[in-house]
Parts: structure tokens; C-alpha cells; sequence
């Protein structure tokens, strides 16, 4: 998607729907990707509260955590810049700037981890080609459809998902006034509901945005 973005705003003809994919993905990684990852990390200091020795005392051996805080925090701060529609040099420079965030962090991840886990092996690009297809799918039945909005749509979709599958399944509960995340006893009755409640309207823009 940031390739996308980076694409349409190096050319002169497509500037504005580049401002506008723009600011939609920030729009869903601030709503979106930076909640999730402030659930995980809360989801897992919990649980290490729950050993005798916690590893949150050994430093080595506990890498996740920190990188999830830096994901809610690092790019949290990102996507409250500024952009200006008058400097358009604001939208290539967080777009780059995202770009090596989430690579870093990725390498970062891996490097960490590589001695403690091991990873169920995934195309990344299967995704990407499963919502090209069904993107086809439609457009050859006739109906008018902006690749990007059916992408942003998709991705919501994905994440929202992700956040039922992993986290509310497996048990967390999330206090969206205390903002704790806690690990119910057997005897509490655990009720599995989504927090971020999805609907089909678009959802307040949280980044500012400078048009005159």
C-alpha cells in the first residue's frame, strides 16, 4: 500500500488521489494497526506477570514486548504529523519514512527472535494476490470499483479479524476505561466481543490536515 501511495505521488497527473491514499493509510494504521499492537503488548506483559520469575526481569529473553512498544509509541507519533496539502513533500517524507519504519522493525523482529522461535513459514505475497484477484473479479463483472478503496476495505476487514482470531479468542479481555488488558479467571464468564467496533462508515480522519 505505501508502495502504491509512493507511486501515484511521483506523478504529476495522479498527485491528488496520492493525498488521498495517503492519508487513508494513515487513517487506518492510526485507528487500526497501533490499537492492535498496544493490545498485544499489554496481552503479553499480563501473561508474563503470571510466571514466578517474570522474563520482563530478563531482558534477553524477552524482545516482543519492547518492539510492540515502539509500534504503539514510534508510529503512533508518526501518524499525528502534519500534512499539508502545499507541501506535498510532507506526504513523500512520511510515506518514507513509514517505509523504513516497518522494515526496520521487521528485521529487528526476526533478529530478536530467531534463537527462541520458530516461524510457521507464509507466502506474503498470497494475500496480496488473493485480493488482486477477487479486485478482478468484480471489475470484469462490470462494476465501477477504485482499487485502493477496495484495498483499504479488505485490509480493515483483515485486521479486524485478526484482532477477533488472536486476542479475544484466545481468552484477553481489554478494559476500554482502565485501557488494562487482563487474563480472566476459569470461574469469570468470558464474553467474546470485538472493542473496535466495525461499521460501514468511513471513520473520523485522526491525522490533521493542512488544505490552504
Amino acid at each position: 500500500m505505501i508502495q502504491i501511495c509512493q507511486k501515484k505521488m511521483n506523478e504529476e497527473n495522479d498527485l491528488i488521489n496520492g493525498c488521498l491514499f495517503t492519508e487513508e493509510l494513515i487513517n487506518i494504521i492510526s485507528l487500526l494497526i497501533v490499537p492492535l499492537a498496544t493490545l498485544m503488548k499489554r496481552a503479553m506483559d499480563d501473561l508474563d506477570l503470571l510466571h514466578i520469575k517474570p522474563l520482563a526481569l530478563q531482558i534477553r529473553t524477552y524482545m516482543i514486548s519492547p518492539h510492540l512498544g515502539k509500534i504503539e509509541n514510534e508510529l503512533g507519533d508518526l501518524t499525528e504529523q502534519i500534512l499539508s496539502r502545499n507541501d506535498i513533500s510532507s506526504y513523500i517524507w512520511i510515506l518514507n519514512t513509514l517505509d523504513k519504519f516497518l522494515k526496520n522493525i521487521m528485521i529487528d523482529i526476526n533478529y530478536d527472535t530467531s534463537k527462541y522461535c520458530k516461524f510457521v513459514p507464509f507466502d506474503t505475497n498470497y494475500l496480496w494476490n488473493e485480493w488482486n484477484q477477487e479486485y478482478k473479479t468484480v471489475i470484469d463483472q462490470g462494476f465501477k470499483l477504485i482499487f485502493f478503496k477496495f484495498l483499504t476495505k479488505k485490509m480493515k476487514n483483515y485486521i479486524q479479524t485478526v484482532i477477533i482470531q488472536k486476542y479475544f479468542q484466545l481468552g484477553f479481555k481489554f478494559d476500554p476505561i482502565t485501557e488494562e488488558t487482563f487474563v480472566p479467571t476459569p470461574k469469570e464468564l468470558i464474553k467474546l466481543e470485538l472493542e473496535f467496533k466495525a461499521t460501514d462508515e468511513e471513520p473520523p480522519m485522526p491525522i490533521s490536515i493542512e488544505t490552504h
